[in-house]
């Protein structure tokens, strides 16, 4: 087993990857609190949304808002995930 450091370039795919992930499955609330966290610890942030682009989140959100909660922390969620 190899014990290299990953490189720049395979360390980029997979967050490319992973992003991806997150952005297929955003319907589901438990990959919407994972890929909220993951734009958070990668210090993604957005001053002012287009007009359309806000209704679409408020949207998104007021659905979201519609089912069941779970008072998970993130490290639960992702035990389902490893």
């Amino acid at each position: 087993m190899s014990t290299s450091k990953a490189t720049q370039e395979e360390l980029n795919e997979l967050h490319g990857l992973v992003a991806k992930a997150f952005k297929k499955n955003l319907d589901d609330p438990k990959i919407l609190a994972l890929a909220i966290n993951f734009l958070k610890n990668n210090s993604v942030v957005v001053d002012e949304l287009p007009t359309e682009e806000k209704q679409s989140l408020f949207s998104s959100i007021a659905a979201l808002t519609k089912k069941p909660t779970t008072n998970e922390s993130i490290e639960d969620l992702l035990k389902d995930y490893a």
